[in-house]
C-alpha cells in the first residue's frame, strides 16, 4: 500500500477528460492510493473544501480555466506534490 504517515496517499486527478479521468482514478486505487477525480477548477476547489491531498494531478486546459492559474491561486498546495 502506499502510505504516507501510515495512511493512504490521498491524490486528486483534475482532468477534463471523463474516461481519462476514470481510467486514472481506477489505476490509483488498484494501487494502493486513495484516489478521486473532479473535471474543473471549479469542482477541485469543492472537493478541496471537505478533503485533504497529498498529491494533485492536474490538467492544465480545464473547461473553467487552465491549471497553472488555478494552483497559483491556492497556496496551500504549495508543499503538495503537483504533477502536470
Amino acid at each position: 500500500m502506499n502510505e504516507s504517515n501510515g495512511h493512504p496517499v490521498r491524490v486528486l486527478i483534475v482532468e477534463d477528460e471523463p474516461d481519462l479521468c476514470e481510467a486514472m482514478v481506477s489505476y490509483l486505487n488498484l494501487e494502493g492510493f486513495l484516489a478521486d477525480g473532479v473535471g474543473s477548477a471549479s469542482a477541485a476547489d469543492a472537493w478541496l473544501k471537505t478533503h485533504d491531498v497529498d498529491i494533485v494531478v492536474l490538467d492544465i486546459g480545464l473547461p473553467d480555466g487552465d491549471g497553472i492559474s488555478w494552483l497559483n491561486q491556492l497556496p496551500a498546495l504549495q508543499d503538495k506534490g503537483i504533477v502536470m
